[in-house]
């Protein structure tokens, strides 16, 4: 396998028998071990689950040896739809294996299986615990998590499992200028934020460490009073609120917040703004009228990937000039 340039830092392989099964073994190898490796000489050793000589053909049509067939079901758990069956919800088994690869590295294998119309979802799976993560279609419920999932020995079948998922978390707050005012007609982004830091507190709890990846950005609107409401997944924001062009103020971040329950009275204070101008040219050195102008924001502790941010949008006069007002608190390049 050749990477490109570009690469991320950490990666990893992904080995399956059958693509089409959606059932992988995966292998992360960071950078740092990387180093010590000789890339040309990597081995991934795999025995037969059921201790039996790897040609022979697994039993009464399964994908693998000893495997057991799990049928359970997803259903909501609140709202409208409490109780009933969800289709299309993608459900991801998923079991840490021993890797004593490279000092660093670790090994899952996973499993990724739809439910269908009535809610039933079918996956072949080798006994043992596995962490279920139920990712639900649409934007009315949040994904979920099961830890400690058991899949019993001894039997060709399983059944019964019903996986919950319920409705999404409520954040609200207002949108205010420095004096208290409320900023009226705001856009609202909870943007989420769990790739800008090394090992936030707000992932110690290992279900949120399962979940925040797998967060989705949130928008909404401010009212009159400067409030607003928007429903996230569980995970780690920031907020960024962007005002009407003519209010005079730039786009401002929140702080940082770990979004687990239901959360109340999260304001944003807008910044004070600095007024940033320039001329966009041609390869000519002419003006170019009308040329699309960004400023973003890239933010993240050492050695993390970050999270990248737009805080101001704008387009060239007919002359190529143009006028950007940026929030004081943070370094952009436009």
């Amino acid at each position: 396998i050749d990477l490109a340039p570009g690469a991320p830092d950490t990666w990893a392989l992904r080995v399956s028998s059958d693509a089409r099964r959606g059932a992988w073994l995966n292998v992360e190898i960071p950078a740092s071990a990387r180093a010590a490796m000789d890339p040309r000489d990597m081995r991934l050793e795999l025995s037969s689950l059921a201790g039996l000589p790897a040609a022979t053909p697994p039993p009464n049509g399964a994908p693998c040896n000893d495997c057991v067939e799990v049928i359970a079901s997803v259903e909501g758990a609140g709202g409208v739809s409490a109780g009933r069956p969800l289709r299309d919800a993608t459900v991801t088994f998923r079991a840490p294996l021993t890797f004593t690869g490279a000092e660093g590295s670790r090994a899952w294998f996973e499993c990724r299986a739809t439910s269908e119309a009535d809610g039933t979802v079918r996956a072949w799976l080798v006994p043992g615990d596995y962490d279920v993560i139920i990712a639900p279609p649409g934007a009315g419920y949040t994904t979920s998590v099961l830890r400690g999932f058991r899949v019993r020995s001894g039997a060709e079948q399983q059944r019964g499992q019903v996986f919950s998922v319920r409705s999404r978390i409520p954040v609200e707050g207002r949108a205010l200028l420095r004096m208290g005012a409320p900023v009226a007609n705001a856009h609202v982004t909870a943007v989420p934020f769990h790739d800008a830091y090394v090992a936030p507190p707000c992932l110690d709890d290992l279900d949120m460490r399962l979940l925040a990846p797998r967060a989705t950005a949130s928008e909404a609107t401010t009212n009159a009073d400067g409030s607003y409401h928007v429903d996230v997944d569980p995970g780690l924001y920031r907020l960024l609120v962007v005002p009407l062009e003519r209010s005079g103020y730039p786009a401002t971040l929140g702080p940082p917040i770990c979004v687990r329950a239901q959360v109340n009275g999260y304001d944003v204070a807008l910044d004070a703004p600095v007024e940033v101008q320039g001329t966009v040219r041609d390869a000519s050195g002419a003006p170019a009228p009308g040329a699309s102008v960004e400023a973003v924001v890239r933010i993240r502790e050492a050695g993390a990937r970050g999270a990248v941010v737009r805080v101001g949008r704008t387009a060239a006069d007919g002359e190529g000039r143009w006028t950007l007002r940026l929030p004081s608190s943070t370094v952009v390049s436009p």
